[in-house]
């Protein structure tokens, strides 16, 4: 049996992920002009989710990028409540949005995780992808932790 536990984490976050920013300011298109599997298409938009997740994950799991299984259940990798909360907050720091840790109980896989950010909050996704295509990003996720 699992057992979340609190983390002392400011601001507190609310149950759904949320654009930071209005919907109005963030633009909601789904490719660009090159294309679904162009750079700023939809594969684009899922390698870029898939790579946050990975490099996010492995800071928690001491294992390289590659080598974190996106279809795995978060708690058979390692993760335990504690680390779950981190994880989420890294998340929302990333995409500007807010993460309630009890999203992994409808979504106990980083796969999982990358769909809801997909279909659910595209805007986020599609800011962060504009971000780094434009280089005005970090190529990493927001992260205070060394990364192995």
């Amino acid at each position: 049996m699992h057992y979340w536990v609190q983390a002392a984490r400011e601001p507190a976050r609310t149950t759904d992920l949320q654009p930071a920013a209005p919907a109005a300011t963030v633009p909601t298109a789904r490719t660009t002009p090159s294309g679904p599997g162009g750079p700023g298409g939809t594969d684009g938009r899922r390698a870029l989710v898939e790579s946050d997740l990975r490099l996010a994950a492995c800071g928690f799991l001491l294992i390289d990028p590659a080598d974190v299984d996106l279809s795995a259940d978060l708690m058979e990798l390692g993760f335990d409540s504690v680390s779950l909360v981190q994880l989420t907050g890294r998340i929302g720091d990333t995409y500007g949005v807010e993460v309630e840790p009890v999203v992994v109980f409808d979504h106990p896989t980083l796969a999982d995780l990358g769909r809801l950010l997909l279909t659910g909050f595209a805007d986020a996704v599609d800011a962060r992808h504009r971000k780094l295509t434009d280089g005005t990003a970090d190529a990493a996720p927001a992260d205070g932790d060394e990364q192995p």
